[in-house]
């Protein structure tokens, strides 16, 4: 198995073993709710990190959130 695939594994196996604890759905929401915060997080850091390379404004990352890419849809 290559150190990559372990590595992915390991980090599967902890998560199985923290949702596995007999704790109070509430408590499994509130640690949903932590990792959804940090993946935002990362996501949002790595955003800013490729706007500051290609000189983009907070204008130009706004604007893309709100355009729609449209295509042919072959008469669909």
């Amino acid at each position: 198995m290559s150190a990559g695939a372990w590595g992915k594994e390991r980090k599967q196996h902890e998560l199985l073993k923290l949702f596995a604890l007999d704790v109070p759905e509430e408590e499994l929401c509130e640690i949903r709710q932590l990792l959804a915060q940090h993946f935002a997080e990362k996501a949002t850091e790595e955003m800013d990190r490729f706007a500051a390379e290609e000189g983009l404004t907070a204008e130009d990352v706004e604007r893309w959130a709100h355009e729609h890419e449209r295509r042919a849809t072959g008469g669909r």
